[in-house]
C-alpha cells in the first residue's frame, strides 16, 4: 500500500512539471490588447470608439462612448491584459 501513495506523488510531481515546462504566452502588446477589447466593446451601445493613450503618465487603453451610464461602466472593464482602461466621454460622433 505504501508504494502507491509514492505513485501518487511521482504522479503529481510528473504533471506539475510538464505544466511548467510548457511555453507561457508573452503578454499582449498595447495594441494587441486594444484590438480584443474593442472587439469585446465596440458592439455595446453608447460606445463610440476605443484607441490608446496615456493615463497618469502610463500606456493605456481609452474607450469612447456618447455618454458615460452605470450599465456601460459595469460592462467595460477597469484594466485589460494589465493595461488601465479609461473612460471617456465624447457625446455624439458623427460624420461630416
Amino acid at each position: 500500500m505504501r508504494s502507491r501513495g509514492w505513485t501518487g506523488v511521482f504522479f503529481v510531481a510528473a504533471l506539475l512539471s510538464s505544466a511548467c515546462a510548457q511555453e507561457r504566452t508573452p503578454p499582449m502588446t498595447l495594441e494587441e490588447a486594444q484590438e480584443a477589447l474593442a472587439d469585446r466593446v465596440m458592439s455595446l451601445p453608447g460606445v463610440t470608439g476605443i484607441g490608446v493613450g496615456e493615463c497618469d503618465g502610463e500606456p493605456c487603453i481609452r474607450v469612447m462612448v456618447a455618454r458615460v451610464t452605470q450599465e456601460l461602466t459595469a460592462q467595460i472593464p477597469k484594466s485589460y491584459e494589465g493595461f488601465v482602461v479609461a473612460i471617456d466621454e465624447t457625446g455624439d460622433i458623427e460624420a461630416h
